[in-house]
């Protein structure tokens, strides 16, 4: 801050510090102890020019464009505070708003929703199937409606697995694009772990997201998230068995086409979330870093076959979404 000058009177000084705001100048009139007002810039390279007009000014204090400039000075001032109180609001939540720390269900009806539907399914799996398939229960019903690939495509695919096994897809039943998301293991001690840390990390990540982008939005989210994982577990397979890749191989390493379970869409919104925030201040959330390292280490341990039959291109194909849309959303808010 750089003092030019000094004024006689209040009623000049304030005139003359009006008219340097419209003019884009920022300043500040302080009285001293001889009754004399004291101008003062705040930005150094506005001083040069912050002299000339006050020149200009001491020739003729009383001209229309200074006595003009108090009301323009005045909705300057104003749109100023609005934007500062907006800022103000948002460093708020990106300080308050940490996702390690949870934040409940309220506001937020499509996580709630997707958390029902997840556990009353895999409980109607565990608890009414049939794991001979000799009396299919209801489990055996729901989990045959729902997956990627139905009952007799998925008898068909084992016995010589090809890309035109997608044909009751073909035939127009596109929602096993997307509800294999919705399923999760129904049998051995891995069935409540699957669907628990599942949910538990959909609680962690989805309320405070669905709060924050809108429940449509949040809605949309998941859906586009849940076509990627489900689109890359289930064609990529058989593009490899088209282009004469080892299927056989490929199974026991990156899981087959009979995947389910919603940690994709969990890997989706954990990857929206890290590249929004890192890209968009404005957006209020932030991810904590603890979070990101133990989500990124856990995909690394499944990719290298630690933790056993895991989908993992779901879990690729849901990240690379996430990241691809939160920064493309983080680009359009600049």
């Amino acid at each position: 801050m750089r003092q030019i000058g000094k004024l006689s009177s209040d009623n000049h000084a304030a005139r003359f510090v009006d008219y340097l705001l419209t003019q884009g100048i920022h300043s500040k009139a302080d009285a001293n102890k001889q009754g004399e007002w004291l101008i003062w810039i705040h930005e150094e390279n506005h001083v040069d020019q912050a002299r000339t007009e006050l020149e200009a000014f001491r020739s003729n204090p009383d001209d229309s464009r200074y006595r003009s400039a108090g009301e323009e000075a005045a909705g300057i001032r104003k749109m100023e505070q609005l934007r500062e109180k907006e800022r103000r609001k948002n460093v708020h939540e990106v300080k308050h708003r940490s996702v390690a720390a949870g934040a409940g269900l309220s506001g937020a009806p499509v996580t709630k929703g997707i958390l029902i539907i997840c556990i009353v399914i895999a409980a109607i799996g565990m608890f009414a199937s049939d794991r001979t398939q000799k009396n299919p229960g209801l489990g055996d019903e729901i989990y045959g409606a729902l997956s990627f690939l139905s009952p007799q495509d998925a008898n068909a695919y084992k016995v010589s697995p090809e890309p035109n096994s997608l044909r009751t897809i073909e035939r127009g039943q596109v929602w096993r694009l997307i509800t294999p998301a919705l399923l999760h293991a129904r049998f051995g001690r891995m069935a409540i772990l699957h669907v628990g840390f599942n949910m538990y990390m959909l609680f962690m990540l989805g309320p405070v997201l669905e709060r924050r982008m809108g429940s449509f939005q949040f809605l949309l989210l998941n859906l586009g998230l849940a076509l990627a994982g489900n689109l890359a577990q289930g064609v990529i397979p058989m593009l490899i068995q088209n282009y004469g890749g080892n299927l056989v191989q490929y199974e026991n390493y990156y899981g087959g086409v009979d995947f389910l379970g919603y940690s994709g869409v969990i890997y989706g919104l954990f990857g929206y979330l890290w590249m929004r925030s890192s890209n968009d201040p404005t957006f209020g959330i932030m991810i904590n870093q603890s979070s990101i390292i133990i989500l990124m280490i856990w995909f690394f341990l499944c990719w290298f076959g630690m933790m056993g039959d895991i989908a993992n291109l779901a879990h690729t194909g849901g990240l690379l979404a996430g990241l691809a849309i939160g920064f493309i959303q983080a680009a359009m808010r600049r």
